[in-house]
């Protein structure tokens, strides 16, 4: 069951948000295991939501896939190849199989998220 939080409530009922997706993915670096975190939006431009930039990048996911026995929730998430370092990032980094969340947030008339990560005013679609 998915809770929405007193701030965004109304805002969604009135259909005065505009929604975006924000991701936070974590691919593991090839050479050295460690994990590192990537945070994309479907929005025109960067957002800052939670003291986090997510870059703005041509990104969609699939629909969810979600069990209820014996298996693992997933998504296929794709990001446009849009540029030489995004292309680097994933040659080095490991994308498929690695932990993810994709978030839904809304924005106002002067697009600037409505609310706060810290207060949990977004939807978490995956997770």
């Amino acid at each position: 069951m998915r809770t929405i939080s007193s701030t965004l409530t109304p805002v969604i009922a009135a259909s005065n948000a505009i929604p975006r997706t924000l991701y936070h993915l974590e691919m593991q670096d090839k050479a050295t295991d460690a994990i590192n975190h990537l945070y994309l939006t479907n929005h025109e431009q960067n957002l800052v939501f939670g003291g986090i930039t997510y870059q703005s990048y041509k990104v969609k996911h699939s629909n969810i896939k979600t069990y209820l026995k014996n298996q693992t929730d997933n998504c296929n998430i794709t990001v446009d190849n849009v540029d030489r370092g995004m292309s680097s990032y994933f040659a080095y980094n490991e994308f498929s199989g690695q932990n993810a969340e994709v978030w839904k947030i809304f924005l106002d008339a002067n697009l600037a998220p409505i609310g706060t990560a810290a207060a949990g005013d977004y939807i978490i679609q995956f997770k």
